[in-house]
């Protein structure tokens, strides 16, 4: 199904194919707006292009196992691999639901549920459950992380 911004997009281009295959001069107001729509919708999937092979899919079981983000050539900081960091243990499981609870303040813990997508020196990436958004957080006010095995 496509979605609202797509067909709206495909009307643009429409209208002025069938301008041209007329043997009119396409309205030049509609032609770059057409275009400017393209590029910022391409923009957009591109920017969330390493992680859709990631994403959990609607029609599919939640129980898959999730494949991490790609590794890239730069090299790593040693939290990212030495055990005796919590960031090269959270490494180990990325792609598995976790509960991550953040401590604000002094006293208040806040909890944010998801799929673990990747873990920085100083951040990582949920995909929230309820609302498939991708949740990027904080690594220093990670208090408890609880992995669902």
């Amino acid at each position: 199904m496509l979605s609202r911004s797509k067909v709206i997009i495909m009307d643009q281009f429409q209208d002025i194919l069938n301008q041209y295959l007329a043997g009119k001069q396409p309205n030049s107001s509609v032609y770059p707006q057409a275009m400017q729509n393209a590029a910022n919708q391409t923009a957009a999937q591109n920017a969330l292009q390493p992680y859709q092979s990631i994403m959990p899919q609607t029609s599919q079981s939640n129980s898959m196992m999730m494949q991490p983000i790609q590794p890239s050539n730069q090299p790593q900081s040693e939290m990212l691999y030495n055990d005796e960091y919590l960031n090269a243990i959270l490494q180990k499981f990325v792609g598995q639901k976790v509960v991550v609870e953040f401590l604000i303040g002094t006293n208040t813990l806040l909890d944010r549920s998801g799929y673990l997508l990747e873990v920085g020196a100083n951040y990582l990436i949920l995909n929230e459950l309820e609302t498939d958004d991708l949740l990027v957080c904080d690594f220093y006010s990670v208090k408890f992380v609880r992995v669902y095995l």
